[in-house]
């Protein structure tokens, strides 16, 4: 489900409808689901935010801006309860999740260029467990 953030000034946020056990693959995107490639200069800047940086100014991009999957909302934490799982070829629970808690994954996990990360990871507010 998507609402409002527990981070501040972070945005939307991806949250449980129900608890959901360790080792669950969660079906933020399709089965096979394949993001775009795109030049920098090919996006506007806005939705730069909402990509992943690769080498050579290029971005991972959502199929469809106007149809993300609820993937591209999942916000950082360095303590996630969601991590991507190879032999699911997709992201799973890293732990039971609760009811109602937002869904977490490690951006810095996306192996960004360092100068592409640096101001925007810095900027980001660090989540917090309760």
């Amino acid at each position: 489900m998507l609402r409002v953030s527990t981070i501040s000034g972070a945005g939307i946020g991806v949250f449980a409808l129900h608890g959901i056990a360790q080792g669950v693959w969660l079906e933020v995107f399709p089965r096979g689901y394949r993001s775009r490639k795109f030049k920098g200069s090919e996006l506007p800047e806005p939705l730069r935010s909402y990509c992943t940086a690769k080498p050579n100014d290029l971005y991972a991009a959502p199929r469809a801006f106007n149809r993300m999957s609820i993937g591209w909302y999942l916000n950082h934490s360095e303590a996630p309860n969601v991590v991507w799982d190879d032999d699911l070829d997709g992201y799973a629970a890293a732990r039971d999740i609760a009811e109602g808690e937002e869904l977490f994954i490690d951006y810095n996990l996306f192996e960004e260029p360092l100068e592409k990360k640096g101001a925007y990871y810095a900027a980001l507010p660090a989540a917090t467990e309760d």
